[in-house]
């Protein structure tokens, strides 16, 4: 089988010649190859250095609430962006101008000259007055026609047999974030009624991006969920509540294209499986074990496996980045004997593979998915 056909068959929950491999490590392929800057073309070399699938995110909706450019993502509204140096850090306040009235906020992100770094950090929210600000957030969904469709095709044929090309789509708050996080869960018990309001806002944008992205051909999506998850703070209720009614929508509209749904979330989610699975996602990623996660493998094996196509299984940081090669090997032959039968599952870390790994872990990693991987 090519890499292609073995991922889609394992997607598909058939069983392919060997367990697919993607080995998500676009930040270690950062360092690994410094003689390019071009993230497909460190993902091809990767192909053919170590026998991984490709697993290659090339599309994905542009974000202005998590990211402060002054790019503007609509014909209706002007950016400004004043950005500076302090603290060895990048600090941007930035005002969106839009026909309703002027929106604000500062964030600020940490310098990292090299190795693994974090995304911006809220400074000043967005949302200040609820009554006048939540009217305007609307304005900061891009436009889906914005979506570099024609781009993320080139890179698909690109990838050929080699892999997928996947598309990045976010949940209905997934860096959509318009207050700090420990003053959006208190919003749920303060004013239910706003807190609802940014959810179904959100929601309405990742309805419009995903039905672009399925009218415009694409097959495999794959849609975070780590900012609605258990480690973010929610219970099960509030996410039954406030969350699983968009996700449900959101896989029979992906369904409804005859396109296949992978969930993601990197962090714990042993409580949450039973309505991801009822909501009729295709694929659960990243199934990551204790202590990062909270997701034991023969458990989830034993009593998802028949249901759902499972993806994942290890630790990228305690059980690659902080390991030895011989225990690398090892881990990945008992997580096989485990995950492996009847097929429907793929080998991947719980992240990607930080910037800081030793390249002799990756190798190891790959090594022994290839050796104990074949059915």
């Amino acid at each position: 089988m090519t890499s292609r056909e073995r991922l889609l068959t394992a997607l598909r929950g058939g069983v392919p010649d060997r367990v697919p491999m993607p080995l998500r490590m676009w930040k270690f392929l950062r360092k690994y190859y410094p003689d390019t800057n071009d993230p497909l073309e460190k993902a091809l070399r990767a192909h053919d250095e170590f026998g991984i699938d490709l697993w290659h995110y090339a599309l994905s909706p542009i974000l202005p609430c998590f990211s402060p450019t002054s790019e503007p993502w609509r014909e209706d509204i002007t950016v400004e962006v004043n950005h500076e140096v302090r603290n060895n850090r990048n600090i941007w306040d930035r005002t969106i101008y839009t026909p309703e009235g002027e929106l604000h906020d500062v964030k600020q992100a940490l310098i990292v000259h090299e190795g693994s770094g974090s995304g911006p950090e809220i400074v000043e929210p967005l949302v200040k007055d609820f009554n006048r600000d939540l009217p305007l957030m609307r304005y900061m969904q891009a436009e889906p026609e914005r979506l570099d469709l024609e781009k993320a095709k080139e890179v698909d044929r690109s990838i050929g047999d080699r892999g997928l090309m996947i598309t990045s789509l976010y949940s209905p708050i997934d860096c959509r974030d318009m207050l700090k996080p420990a003053d959006f869960l208190m919003l749920y018990y303060d004013d239910r009624e706003a807190f609802r309001e940014i959810v179904d806002i959100g929601a309405e944008a990742m309805m419009e991006e995903t039905r672009c992205v399925l009218e415009a051909g694409f097959e495999v999506l794959q849609t975070w969920w780590f900012y609605a998850s258990p480690s973010y703070g929610w219970s099960p209720r509030i996410y039954e509540e406030m969350f699983l009614p968009h996700l449900i929508k959101h896989v029979e509209l992906v369904h409804e294209y005859g396109a296949l749904y992978v969930y993601y979330d990197d962090g714990k989610m042993s409580r949450f499986i039973d309505m991801y699975v009822n909501a009729g996602i295709d694929c659960l990623m990243t199934l990551t074990p204790p202590p990062m996660g909270d997701v034991v493998p023969a458990e989830v094996k034993q009593r998802y496996g028949a249901d759902v196509v499972l993806m994942g299984g290890v630790d990228a940081v305690n059980e690659i980045y902080l390991s030895e090669p011989s225990a690398i090997r090892t881990m990945v032959e008992e997580r096989l004997e485990i995950l492996k039968p009847g097929g429907a599952y793929i080998l991947d870390g719980s992240n990607s593979l930080v910037y800081e790994t030793p390249p002799e872990n990756v190798r190891a990693f790959a090594q022994a998915g290839l050796e104990f991987g074949a059915y």
